[in-house]
């Protein structure tokens, strides 16, 4: 089945930066099928996430389940357990315009900022976009030819927010990949049959003082026509939305230490920043099985909160 869904690479995906899957059999890497979920072609069975190597190389966001080239380290790559390409029938395959199923797995990069006083920064995607409006996310988008994971990523947060930050900034001088979520959108397939397919890249910038929030903030810059909102939130916080991940059992999360409203900042209708108070619940959402979505922290953001809390504990 999986030789029948592969779709070679054709002259407009050569413009992109797209998902390349290494197998311990072959000696080159080749490109994914939009159709097919990276960790079945990776052989993880019914298991939503694996250990993988991972490496951006001549354009091609190279993964594999076993060693290569230089790399040491494998970073976790989860999918949701309801991923729509994970859960196609060769009719909702058939179903798909060629134009899609020709796409590839595009690849996209994403800082995970935290501030020198220990915060991490989220943003509002604007209702307006065509996929994943309204929900809360950290800055990032589509790698570029030509970039490195990590000038993809800060580039995407200059873009965003209006922050200029370099490697440099960050703690040893390093943007560490912490975590790989293998994203579809719609999110379900009762939201319809897939139109895009990402591979996420998270990278971890955690900044060197002075960069605190509150001197972060002052420097905010939102584009309205990427982001609608932002926040800064703490550790307590990070803690109550991965407890409601929707990768997790729906269970009572405590949140007597949890304020009801934290601050954050909005962009009115002309797009000029106002001071405003968001309630918490918003970001303890669960998404739901649902027509239309609802604002909450997106799932895979919820994942790689949690690799941050472990690696930070």
């Amino acid at each position: 089945m999986a030789k029948l869904y592969k779709i070679m690479a054709t002259s407009e995906t050569l413009q992109r930066v797209l998902v390349y899957i290494k197998q311990a059999s072959e000696s080159t890497a080749s490109p994914a099928s939009f159709t097919q979920s990276v960790l079945d072609a990776l052989g993880s069975g019914s298991n939503d996430e694996m250990n993988v190597f991972t490496k951006l190389k001549e354009n091609k966001l190279l993964i594999s389940a076993t060693q290569f080239c230089d790399l040491k380290k494998t970073v976790k790559l989860k999918r949701p357990s309801f991923c729509p390409i994970h859960n196609l029938c060769p009719d909702s395959v058939l179903q798909l315009p060629s134009a899609v199923r020709s796409r590839g797995i595009d690849v996209g990069a994403v800082t995970l900022l935290e501030s020198s006083d220990g915060k991490l920064l989220l943003t509002r995607r604007a209702s307006h976009l065509s996929i994943f409006p309204g929900v809360w996310v950290p800055p990032g988008g589509h790698v570029e030819l030509g970039e490195t994971l990590e000038t993809a990523a800060l580039r995407e947060l200059k873009e965003e927010t209006g922050l200029d930050v370099t490697v440099d900034n960050c703690v040893d001088n390093v943007m560490p990949v912490i975590a790989l979520w293998e994203s579809s959108f719609p999110t379900m397939l009762s939201m319809g049959l897939p139109k895009r397919h990402h591979m996420v890249v998270y990278l971890y910038a955690r900044l060197k003082p002075p960069f605190s929030s509150t001197m972060l903030n002052s420097h905010l810059k939102m584009d309205p026509g990427e982001v609608a909102a932002s926040v800064w939130i703490q550790r307590a916080l990070v803690d109550a939305i991965v407890a409601t991940s929707e990768f997790r059992a729906a269970t009572a999360v405590d949140l007597s230490h949890i304020p009801r409203h934290i601050n954050a900042t909005a962009l009115d209708d002309a797009g000029h920043p106002i001071d405003t108070k968001l309630e918490t619940s918003v970001l303890l959402n669960r998404m739901t099985d649902a027509t239309n979505d609802i604002e909450r922290v997106s799932t895979g953001t919820k994942f790689c909160l949690d690799q941050w809390l472990q690696i930070t504990n």
